[in-house]
């Protein structure tokens, strides 16, 4: 009687870590994509009017050579956290996935980490994209209007 060799996959420690690392940031990104934002947040309007009203000021106060204010530094809230959690940890499962790849762990475990890696990071790189075009295509509005907003 010999005995049975343990299964592949029991030898894979990074690969699997990888695979649970990426799964859990692939989860975060979803959820707060989907279910977020969980900090409160104004509306859509209000945000929209707070842009409009800033670019007239901050035009008037160029016209008159005034000085600009000071910016402004960003709590950190929880949305703004998940934002970042979600890409770190996706870049952490491939790193540790490739480290298995680097101690030859089943290539098939080590290829499901980094994909599923990249694809917490894709969610987020994606997301900022199409939200950077919609920002450019409403601050282009904003500024086609610009006359009417100094009024």
């Amino acid at each position: 009687m010999t005995a049975e060799p343990a299964p592949q996959h029991l030898h894979a420690p990074f690969a699997l870590v990888g695979i649970g690392l990426a799964a859990l940031a692939m989860a975060i990104a979803l959820i707060h994509t989907f279910a977020g934002p969980f900090a409160p947040t104004q509306s859509i309007e209000v945000s929209i009017g707070e842009i409009a009203a800033g670019i007239r000021d901050s035009a008037q106060r160029a016209l008159l050579g005034q000085e600009q204010p000071a910016p402004v530094a960003r709590a950190w809230d929880i949305d703004r956290i998940l934002r970042a959690v979600a890409p770190t940890m996706g870049v952490f499962a491939i790193v540790v996935a490739l480290v298995g790849m680097i101690r030859k762990e089943p290539t098939k475990l080590v290829l499901c980490g980094v994909a599923f890696g990249a694809m917490a990071v894709m969610i987020q790189v994606l997301l900022y994209a199409v939200l950077l075009i919609a920002g450019v295509v409403l601050l282009i509005g904003i500024m086609q209007n610009l006359d009417s907003i100094l009024g």
